[in-house]
């Protein structure tokens, strides 16, 4: 894998991670309390997006010290 797309791929898990957590976040604002809606779910997947999120920048953090190291060596 090139760094290059190690990096977009990076970007792409952060962006989706984002996306879920606006959605899981969503769920868990527009619950009713009175219709004993289950808002376990959202909160566990709350905790997932996080972990995404993270992961997905320290995909891009690696990708990028390795683009750098590489063109170190090359310059």
């Amino acid at each position: 894998m090139s760094g290059i797309s190690a990096i977009n791929s990076g970007i792409n898990g952060v962006q989706q991670g984002y996306a879920s957590l606006k959605q899981n976040a969503h769920e868990i604002a527009n619950a009713n309390g009175s219709n004993n809606q289950n808002i376990g779910q959202p909160m566990v997947g709350l905790i997932q997006d996080r972990n995404q999120v993270a992961a997905s920048a320290e995909v891009i953090k690696a990708s990028d010290e390795t683009l750098g190291t590489l063109l170190d060596i090359m310059a």
